[in-house]
């Protein structure tokens, strides 16, 4: 007669030590925000905004907002001028692209106390061209001298037809 046992184990606990819980978090993630492409000869400065830089302290603590870099804080000064309550960036000229192509800024959100309330954000603007200008070529005199002798034949083009 054959004999057929089956064993089963079950584990009912695997702790080896005091027991730890992990608080998960979450960490906020840096935007990458992409150029604004401004066209060049057209008018924003009616616009109430081109940009918007904005903090997620700003609910219940006011904030001062900034910008810094070469078109606001820099030449050209105030090209670019920020609403320092509101966060709107405007712009107060036209842009030409043949002076310039592109605009780095760093936009600043600051508490009342200077204390920074957020990571600097980059603002990058970059100026499309429109053909605003004609093309320009300077008439070139030029020679080319020849060894050969004035009336001697430098090209003999014969055609003959197929018979």
């Amino acid at each position: 007669m054959k004999l057929l046992c089956v064993v089963s184990f079950q584990v009912l606990s695997a702790e080896s030590g005091p027991r730890r819980q992990k608080t998960l978090r979450r960490k906020k993630r840096e935007w990458l925000i992409p150029p604004t492409k401004l066209m060049e000869n057209t008018d924003y400065r009616q616009k109430e905004f081109i940009a918007k830089i904005r903090s997620d302290k700003d609910i219940g603590e006011l904030l001062d907002y900034f910008l810094t870099g070469e078109g606001a804080d820099k030449e050209p000064l105030n090209l670019f001028v920020v609403d320092r309550s509101t966060g709107f960036v405007r712009i107060t000229q036209l842009l030409d692209r043949e002076k310039r192509q592109f605009y780095n800024l760093t936009g600043i959100a600051r508490f009342k106390d200077g204390t920074k309330a957020e990571d600097d954000v980059p603002l990058e603007f970059t100026v499309l061209d429109q053909n605003d200008n004609p093309p320009y070529f300077e008439l070139q005199m030029g020679n080319i001298t020849e060894e050969s002798k004035p009336g001697s034949v430098t090209l003999l083009n014969t055609y003959q037809p197929a018979a």
